[in-house]
């Protein structure tokens, strides 16, 4: 336990958006993504264990959004709230 960590949680913008990025890297095998995509739906569980999440729809957004919070600025929208449990249910359902 790192009570001075300030911990960030990157989520993709959606499920299928992250499967899509894995296929177009062309780094794994089918078989591999779909394990990836559903070890990312059971670390989704511990969002709430993270201070702050920054969805990663776009790159360099996703890269401001990240200094913002080490810089310690505009840190209430990037806040992990009771909220983030209809986005994690949502992402869940994706991959039914």
């Amino acid at each position: 336990n790192y009570p001075e960590a300030i911990l960030v949680f990157i989520l993709p913008p959606s499920m299928k958006v992250l499967r899509n990025r894995l296929i177009n890297r062309g780094t794994d095998d089918l078989q591999v993504i779909e394990k990836r995509l559903g070890d990312t739906i059971n670390e989704l569980g511990f969002i709430e264990k993270y201070n702050y999440c920054v969805v990663n729809d776009d790159l360099d957004e996703a890269v401001a959004k990240a200094k913002d919070i080490i810089k310690g600025e505009n840190l209430e929208k990037y806040k992990v709230s009771t909220k983030i449990t209809d986005i994690v249910n949502r992402y869940k359902e994706e991959v039914k």
